[in-house]
């Protein structure tokens, strides 16, 4: 099995690094979120988003991917960008698999506030998301 890819970023203002492994729904929110905040931190222009971290793309697999669109990446939006990640490097419908996860959790032997915390942290995975269910869902 793939070691899972992890996230890192040296400072607000600096791009992020996604390294090599296999891309799991939780490292590409946290992708997302090292990104959105490198964007916020630098006022990088939402035209120039995808190219201004592209590069931080470790793993050869996702490099290579993102050359051979790199056309038509660089010109969406990086929301778009983040879509086609997920669906290209998630696991076959991860968005309804996850959403069934978190309709079955079960508190079990756990506090009710950690039960609680497990199920809006799985949840936020879906933030963007159709799968993603509302407060009132929950």
């Amino acid at each position: 099995m793939t070691k899972s890819t992890s996230v890192k970023q040296s400072a607000p203002n600096k791009p992020p690094k996604l390294f090599a492994g296999e891309l799991t729904p939780k490292v590409a929110r946290d992708w997302d979120n090292a990104c959105a905040t490198y964007f916020m931190h630098k006022g990088i222009d939402a035209a120039d988003q995808v190219k201004m971290i592209a590069f931080g793309m470790l793993d050869p697999r996702l490099h290579t991917w993102y050359l051979t669109q790199r056309a038509v990446l660089d010109t969406g939006t990086f929301t778009t960008y983040m879509t086609a990640l997920k669906d290209s490097w998630l696991e076959s419908h991860w968005d309804t698999k996850l959403r069934r996860k978190v309709l079955g959790l079960r508190q079990g032997n756990h506090a009710f506030y950690e039960w609680a915390l497990e199920l809006q942290n799985q949840n936020t995975l879906l933030y963007g998301n159709i799968a993603h269910l509302t407060d009132m869902q929950l």
